[in-house]
C-alpha cells in the first residue's frame, strides 16, 4: 500500500485529497487509526516499561545496605532496571537515527547482547530471590531481614516475567497447534 511506504502527513492528506469515493476514504481513515492506535498502545506500555525499570533502580538504590538475608537482591534490582532503561534507550536511537525505516545489523547484534544478558541476570535473580522466600523476615534486628517493599518488588518483577515468558509460551503452543 502506498500509506505504508510514506505516512508523512503531506503524503497522508494528499492521498486523503485524491481519493476519488467515500469507501476509499473511509479505508484511509481506518488505516490511520489503526496506526494511531497502535502507536499509542505501544507508547504506553514502553512508559509502564520504563517507570517500572526507573523503580527498581531507585528501590534498589536506596535500600542497598537494607537486604542482610541476601545483599544481592538490590544489587540485581539496580542491574536490571539499568539494562532495561540502557535497552529502551538504545532501541529508541537507533529508530530515531535509521534513516531508511530498516532494522540493521546494529540493533539484531544490540537485541541479541541484551536477551543474553538479561536471561543470565534473570537466573541469578531468580536464583537470589526465591532462594530465601522462606527465610526472608521484615524486622530490621533479624539476620534475614530484608525490606519489605525491596524484596517484594523483586520477588514480584521476577514472577511477573516468568508469567509473560509462560503466556508467551502457551500463545506459541496454541498457535502451532492451531496452524499443524
Amino acid at each position: 500500500m502506498e500509506y505504508a511506504a510514506g505516512k508523512s502527513m503531506f503524503i497522508i492528506l494528499k492521498r486523503f485529497r485524491d481519493a476519488e469515493s467515500i469507501s476509499e476514504r473511509s479505508l484511509i481513515c481506518r488505516e490511520i487509526a489503526y496506526d494511531f492506535s497502535t502507536s499509542l498502545i505501544a507508547m504506553f506500555l514502553f512508559g509502564i516499561f520504563i517507570t517500572m525499570a526507573i523503580i527498581e533502580i531507585v528501590v534498589g538504590s536506596i535500600n542497598i545496605d537494607l537486604c542482610p538475608v541476601n545483599r544481592l537482591i538490590p544489587i540485581w534490582l539496580i542491574v536490571s532496571g539499568s539494562t532495561s532503561c540502557l535497552r529502551y534507550i538504545t532501541t529508541i536511537a537507533i529508530i530515531v537515527w535509521n534513516k531508511n525505516n530498516s532494522l540493521d545489523n546494529l540493533y539484531h547484534s544490540k537485541e541479541c547482547l541484551f536477551s543474553f544478558f538479561w536471561l543470565f541476570w534473570f537466573i541469578l535473580g531468580s536464583v537470589w530471590t526465591y532462594s530465601v522466600s522462606d527465610v526472608v523476615k521484615y524486622e530490621p534486628a533479624s539476620s534475614m531481614y530484608c525490606d519489605r517493599f525491596t524484596y517484594l518488588l523483586a520477588y514480584g518483577v521476577i514472577t511477573f516475567y516468568y508469567a509473560i515468558f509462560a503466556l508467551g509460551l502457551f500463545c506459541c503452543c496454541c498457535a502451532v497447534v492451531l496452524f499443524i
